[in-house]
């Protein structure tokens, strides 16, 4: 019912009380105005009187849509979604917000959502009467079940109109196929769809594909996210950044490359910049694809249009690659290859065979890509040294880090944290680590501050040991907030680890 004076509501919320005053008010300023209504307005049926409160909503005549909603309640006819809708409509033209709320109210008040028990017994009586039900009929009965979200009974009337001789209408077919697809169950909603368009001459419309596509999308159903593609597309719909991110994701875990490109282009169609996370799903297609050579020119696109990779981005080639030597040795193949079609090797790529070298514990091929970077025109950066410094902590080399460290000065490249806490590892390994404390010193002069795993790193050196500078990196890590409860002195005996 709609918010009148005569209605009587108990303890309303301060919020409600207002939103019901508001509308009472302005009921009661309509009562004032002249009105030019037929006499027989309070005789006629809801049909009619929802015709009268559109045309006033049309009109502008919010006060006159009120004054009709109260003969309403008058002569004990309920409101329904046309009336509410119309209502809103009229409030929405004034700008009245805190009307638009009342009436809302009203109509959770009003209970217009009945039990289906009120629906079975309008079945029964048309069953008794020998009134058989059409296909209007059974749209309103799904569209109770689809309200419900209860999609097996849904399915189960619309399948059983075929067998009664009646051709679902369009309406009923969308409805159950898009709550299909809402509750994930993409390759069921598209079986519908080509189900109703072989039997209805009808087209489900394409916001109804749109449902079928993200569902696939987001179900990883990568034979629904192709088919519900192309037809998107053939209807001309763009989807948005967040779905196309979704086939992405798809494209990329099925090995999809086509398709990611497509997705790629329709985000430039719609002027939404590439990044990153764009190109990943792309390499990561061709990389399941089995397309290595593709995967490592999709590393050098993404620098030329101003997208940098990083170690995230090439991380399925990694792991494609670094699976034995003849797989490292098959991806040089390809690097040269690439090379000589003239074509741009990107650094990622090389750091891809550096890191997969290291991976397997050869450190002198590792070396050996690293030196011949200059013949691929590339430059190395902080990260391939960091790669190398973990093949040398890995198969031991101090030297080698030593002179990886003297190239990393002619390079004009700084050290970062990650270069002084892989310099101290390895300082720690030999049983002379005095070098350790000098990197540490100058990794906090270099203003980065040292883990908890280097202190931690240092103190076990130390005590092992027996090393009195180990009381001095307890006090540090207690000076930097670090938790020592790993550590246990009892008295009388040396530091001891848990």
């Amino acid at each position: 019912m709609f918010p009148l004076v005569r209605r009587k509501i108990i303890a309303l919320p301060p919020s409600l009380q207002k939103r019901s005053y508001v509308v009472a008010t302005s009921l009661g300023a309509a009562a004032s105005i002249p009105r030019r209504l037929d006499a027989s307005l309070g005789h006629a049926n809801r049909a009619r009187y929802n015709m009268q409160i559109m045309a006033a909503s049309e009109a502008r005549r919010l006060a006159e849509c009120l004054v009709i909603a109260a003969q309403m309640k008058e002569n004990h006819l309920k409101p329904d979604i046309s009336t509410y809708n119309a209502l809103m409509s009229a409030v929405s033209r004034d700008g009245n917000w805190l009307q638009a709320w009342a009436i809302l109210d009203d109509m959770f008040l009003a209970q217009r959502q009945r039990s289906s028990a009120y629906m079975w017994n309008v079945l029964d009586k048309m069953d008794q009467t020998g009134v058989p039900p059409n296909a209007a009929t059974c749209t309103h009965i799904i569209r109770r079940f689809v309200n419900d979200e209860n999609l097996e009974m849904a399915l189960q009337y619309l399948f059983t109109m075929q067998s009664h001789g009646l051709v679902p209408e369009l309406t009923a077919a969308e409805h159950v196929i898009t709550l299909a697809a809402q509750c994930n169950q993409p390759r069921l909603a598209i079986d519908l769809v080509n189900w109703f368009e072989n039997i209805s001459p009808q087209r489900v419309g394409p916001s109804v594909w749109m449902a079928c596509l993200t569902s696939s999308a987001e179900c990883m159903y990568v034979q629904g996210v192709s088919e519900c593609w192309k037809v998107v597309h053939h209807m001309n719909v763009l989807p948005d950044e967040g779905l196309c991110v979704s086939i992405l994701h798809t494209a990329a875990r099925r090995g999809r490359p086509n398709l990611a490109t497509d997705v790629l282009r329709t985000l430039k169609v719609q002027e939404i910049p590439w990044k990153e996370h764009h190109f990943a799903s792309l390499v990561e297609a061709f990389t399941r694809n089995k397309q290595i050579k593709e995967a490592f020119l999709a590393l050098g696109m993404m620098r030329s249009h101003e997208v940098n990779p990083i170690d995230s981005t090439s991380a399925t080639i990694l792991d494609a690659v670094k699976i034995n030597a003849e797989s490292v040795d098959i991806a040089c193949l390809i690097i040269d290859e690439i090379y000589e079609e003239k074509k741009s090797v990107d650094l990622a790529a090389l750091k891809v065979l550096i890191q997969a070298a290291v991976h397997l514990g050869d450190l002198q091929r590792a070396l050996g890509t690293y030196r011949s970077l200059p013949d691929y025109n590339a430059v190395p950066d902080i990260s391939i040294f960091n790669t190398l410094l973990d093949g040398c902590i890995k198969t031991q080399h101090r030297q080698v880090a030593d002179s990886l460290l003297v190239d990393l000065k002619e390079a004009n490249l700084k050290p970062n944290q990650n270069t002084y806490e892989k310099i101290i590892y390895l300082c720690l390994a030999p049983e002379t680590y005095e070098d350790a404390f000098f990197y540490l010193e100058e990794m906090k002069a270099a203003g980065h501050l040292p883990p908890w795993k280097v202190y931690k790193a240092l103190a076990e050196k130390c005590r092992l040991n027996n090393d009195a500078r180990f009381d001095i990196i307890i006090e540090e890590m207690k000076e930097f907030g670090y938790d020592i409860g790993f550590w246990q002195i009892p008295e009388g005996r040396g530091p001891e680890v848990h």
